[in-house]
């Protein structure tokens, strides 16, 4: 019995180390501080690209994959012809840590993997992905683990996306630190963390709207009821990474995969007045703004003009229909009509504050190790 119990104790040290081993390259950053849009340039994603046809697209599905250890009911094939059954163009197959290359022969090919293996599910979508990544932590004990995964998926894709923070529980005030990331996953089946993403916007960190189903199994969950509508203006995959790094697309999200085609007329800025035209009357218009507020509302109505005022740093929309909801992607003051995303805002790393955890776990690592010699010797005693 006896024996036992130090073998358990030895085995209990070993998981420490182990774990403790994973968090000897943990690194703390200072971010750059937040501030709200400023600049008298105003940035309009929506210019000259209403003419295209747009593209609808879903990022995020999971199919069969790893022998079965990750939840995925359906095969690649599967999923393909489900969606494509629906007349989606670009169908991301996004399993954990592999790019699927079941539809590499399309011209609107994207490869893509869900990145992150850890407690809390704090995972990122690298669109346009070159190679998979192992994940560093199991967990995300702070904000700094976050965004030091979204810092090494960044150099690995076209856009990187941060997915589903109300799922991953982030708190919506840490939308205004993190950085490396040019799309948020707004639009999930679990729902909308449109929250998240004015705190990101209200803090200077503009990202762009992602829209998705993240679906697991095509029967059994809710499916075909979120996507994104891309003006690429070419059917390939280059032009639409192009138009999605510009803004130039919106989110849907739908109410049992069901949804009015309803199309944008006018998305533009004249003077300093936005003026948005949809193709038929809508039940309203909503206008948000700076920390969320609400700026204006028309209902029963096709258009909404909106004199931007001194104050207004971004202003985004959504139009709200019987069965679905158009969330487009803010417009934005900037200093010379040129954007600068998130991704574009590299934080600095604290050396010494990284190097002090470091040297404090290597401690601990120590002492672990230490009563493990002793309880080996123990046993070898008894």
């Amino acid at each position: 019995m006896k024996a036992l119990l130090l073998i358990s104790k030895i085995l209990l040290h070993l998981v420490g180390i182990a774990f403790l081993l994973l968090y000897l390259n943990v690194v703390i950053y200072e971010w750059p501080e937040s501030s709200p849009f400023n600049g008298s340039v105003w940035y309009n994603p929506y210019e000259n690209v209403l003419r295209n046809d747009p593209l609808r697209a879903n990022f995020h599905a999971h199919t069969r994959s790893w022998a079965g250890v990750t939840f995925g009911e359906n095969s690649e094939k599967e999923m393909a012809d489900a969606y494509s059954e629906r007349r989606y163009d670009i169908i991301g197959i996004s399993n954990y840590h592999s790019i699927s290359t079941y539809l590499d022969s399309s011209q609107l090919y994207i490869p893509v993997y869900e990145h992150g293996l850890n407690a809390l599910k704090v995972h990122n979508l690298p669109l346009g992905a070159t190679e998979v990544l192992l994940p560093l932590y199991p967990v995300h004990f702070t904000i700094h683990q976050t965004q030091q995964m979204l810092l090494r998926t960044a150099g690995i894709s076209r856009l990187n996306a941060l997915c589903h923070p109300t799922m991953s529980r982030i708190a919506p005030r840490k939308m205004s630190r993190l950085t490396g990331y040019s799309l948020l996953e707004v639009g999930n089946t679990l729902g909308m963390s449109v929250e998240h993403w004015d705190m990101a916007l209200s803090s200077g960190r503009l990202v762009w709207i992602l829209s998705n189903d993240d679906t697991h199994d095509l029967v059994n969950e809710p499916t075909f009821i979120k996507w994104n509508m891309i003006y690429a203006g070419q059917k390939n995959s280059t032009a639409a990474l192009y138009a999605m790094q510009a803004g130039a697309h919106y989110g849907v999200e739908s109410y049992m995969g069901q949804c009015e085609n309803t199309r944008v007329s006018t998305y533009r800025i004249s003077g300093d007045t936005l003026v948005i035209g949809l193709d038929q009357p809508v039940n309203r218009i909503d206008l948000y703004g700076q920390d969320g507020a609400l700026l204006a509302s028309a209902g029963n109505t096709a258009h909404i003009s909106y004199k931007l005022k001194q104050g207004d740093t971004y202003v985004r929309s959504e139009a709200h229909m019987d069965e679905c909801v158009y969330y487009f992607n803010p417009v934005v003051r900037t200093i010379d009509g040129v954007p600068v995303l998130a991704s574009s805002v590299i934080p600095a790393k604290n050396t010494l504050a990284s190097w002090l955890i470091r040297i404090a776990l290597s401690i601990v690592i120590i002492l672990l190790s230490a009563r493990i010699y002793r309880f080996a010797t123990r046993s070898v005693r008894t």
